[in-house]
């Protein structure tokens, strides 16, 4: 989380500071990290959705699809019936 060079700053501040939040503080290097992917093979292992993520999405796109084509029709009858204002007034 923080650069190298500004660990025993924030080492200090945390002994002054009240704590925060609960659990120890972690320090990764770098190194490590590098390390940990090449074992591990890169990327982690796709977690499954949960299904009711998978059907609030769903239903949230065929919600966003009916309001579009509720607005596009609303406009249609709008010009049909300033086109018929038109041809009464002529």
């Amino acid at each position: 989380m923080f650069a190298s060079k500004l660990w025993p700053y924030a080492e200090k501040m945390e002994h002054h500071a009240p704590k925060k939040h609960h659990g120890p503080t972690v320090k990764a290097s770098k190194e490590e990290h590098e390390e940990k992917d090449k074992k591990k093979g890169g990327w982690p292992k796709p977690q499954g959705t949960c299904p009711v993520m998978l059907l609030l999405i769903c239903a949230i796109i065929a919600e966003l699809i009916l309001i579009k084509t509720q607005e596009k029709y609303l406009a249609q009858i709008e010009l049909y019936k300033m086109a018929q204002a038109k041809i009464a007034e002529a």
